[in-house]
């Protein structure tokens, strides 16, 4: 190569390399959305059996008169889909009549069966089997279109059991408005740590099964922790009610299988990352304070994310 093209990539590779250290540092940060979820103020609204939230998540709603407006609606509907329901009920017992009076007349016609030439009663058994064969495959037919009915029907009756809860359209809406808060936190933390890329390191967790209809056996423990930790902290001592909540929080996010189950927004995606800065105590409590939830709170997110122990992605908690 030519002695003067050696000296201008020498000095160009000298200029890059040099430039990279002036740069500021950049860091790869990770945050665990699944925890800045469970953690978020919201979830005191929460409920584990229904996996909705209560009515009062929405400020200024009046739950009493909207359980009633729910139960109106859904019993319209209902009545709606029985008289359409109906129209098929009342299509297959036509159905059922006219079989039942062909039926009857094959065989008056064919009383002397045992007299019956070979011919005349492969003729009637043919007949016959064209007849139930007709009559199954419509009958089949009304009865795939009435099952979306029924469907409809059965998924109505189960909402109104949800009284006073959220419906799924507004759970999705909830934890949306919830990823919001994460996202912005994130964007904020990102920036503050100066992070180029920030990875979500819960989401390829075996133990978020967003379907999952197990019987929920944990109470939801954001309520007390919201409403109870300044005056465990002030009666107790911060040692003791640190390990107490910590216990309580341990035992909350550690059951997530069951949590987001009607939560559909795509922002809960699957990205782990080794290592970087653990943007997630930063994130929630950028919410809390948005939310106003007390310094006490705060500084209670850092020590419990402090004692975590993360072997690679999300190990168990030293709590």
């Amino acid at each position: 190569m030519n002695k003067y093209l050696k000296v201008f990539f020498t000095i160009l590779f000298l200029m890059i390399h040099i430039s990279g250290f002036t740069q500021p540092i950049q860091h790869f940060g990770y945050v665990n959305v699944i925890d800045a979820m469970m953690l978020h103020p919201t979830m005191r609204y929460f409920d584990t059996s229904t996996k909705r939230f209560s009515l009062a998540a929405f400020k200024g709603i009046n739950i009493e008169e909207r359980i009633k407006e729910d139960k109106v609606k859904i019993r319209i509907e209902i009545n709606k889909l029985n008289d359409e329901l109906k129209k098929y009920d009342d299509k297959l017992k036509e159905m059922e009549e006219t079989y039942l009076e062909r039926s009857e007349h094959l065989i008056k016609s064919n009383e002397s069966l045992n007299s019956m030439t070979k011919k005349r009663r492969k003729k009637y058994e043919e007949d016959r089997a064209a007849m139930q064969a007709e009559f199954f495959s419509k009958s089949a037919e009304v009865r795939r279109k009435a099952f979306p009915i029924k469907e409809k029907i059965k998924k109505l009756e189960q909402s109104s059991k949800y009284s006073g809860y959220t419906n799924e359209k507004e759970t999705r809406s909830l934890f949306s408005l919830m990823l919001d808060d994460v996202y912005e936190a994130m964007n904020a933390c990102a920036k503050m740590h100066n992070c180029s890329f920030v990875f979500n390191s819960s989401a390829k967790i075996n133990y978020i099964e967003t379907n999952s209809d197990r019987f929920w056996d944990t109470p939801n423990e954001m309520p007390d922790f919201l409403d109870n930790y300044k005056k465990r902290l002030e009666e107790q001592g911060e040692e003791e009610a640190n390990t107490i909540t910590g216990g309580q929080l341990t035992q909350w996010l550690d059951e997530k299988d069951s949590v987001f189950k009607n939560c559909s927004d795509n922002r809960l995606s699957m990205f782990v990352m080794n290592g970087g800065i653990n943007l997630t105590p930063d994130v929630i409590n950028y919410i809390y304070k948005k939310h106003k939830i007390s310094k006490e709170h705060q500084k209670f997110i850092y020590d419990y994310y402090d004692k975590i122990i993360v072997p690679g992605v999300n190990g168990p908690r030293d709590f």
